[in-house]
């Protein structure tokens, strides 16, 4: 049981250090618009013109509102979670929380957690949820939204 053990870690570690052979880009939400343009040279060439996240405006923790200018020229990270969840979001949570532990002190960096309970995730629950991670805006925002406002 032992060489097995040892055999899968040596495995493991190998293969942590291999190449991807053919990396993919990171996906988007969306369809891509494909629009026809004019090339330098005259020709028609089809370009792929990727989605974009339409402007928003969410209250968060602490009752302010949150729109798109906040992330200008950010890297933010997003997920949809609810603070009553038992099982994914605790997981989400915490790899959010590692997340943002790391780039604490980075201002290119934000998160936003988008709680799709919104019939009991106030801004209070989600203020004291916030306090319970040890997390504040604008690092992090936890904003309520209705189902449309989400989709």
């Amino acid at each position: 049981m032992k060489y097995l053990l040892f055999a899968l870690t040596i495995t493991a570690l190998f293969a942590c250090d291999a190449e991807i052979p053919n990396p993919k880009k990171l996906g988007y939400q969306g369809i891509p618009t494909i629009e026809t343009q004019v090339n330098e040279n005259g020709d028609s060439v089809k370009v792929e013109i990727p989605f974009v996240v339409p402007e928003f405006k969410f209250l968060n923790q602490d009752s302010n509102y949150v729109t798109n200018k906040d992330f200008e020229g950010k890297i933010y990270v997003v997920d949809f979670f609810f603070t009553k969840c038992p099982s994914i979001c605790v997981d989400l949570t915490r790899n959010m929380l590692r997340i943002h532990d790391e780039f604490k002190d980075d201002d290119r960096v934000a998160l936003i957690s988008h709680s799709i309970d919104y019939l009991n995730d106030s801004e209070s629950v989600l203020k004291a949820h916030a306090v319970d991670l040890g997390v504040e805006a604008p690092k992090w925002h936890f904003v309520e939204c209705d189902r449309d406002q989400t989709y």
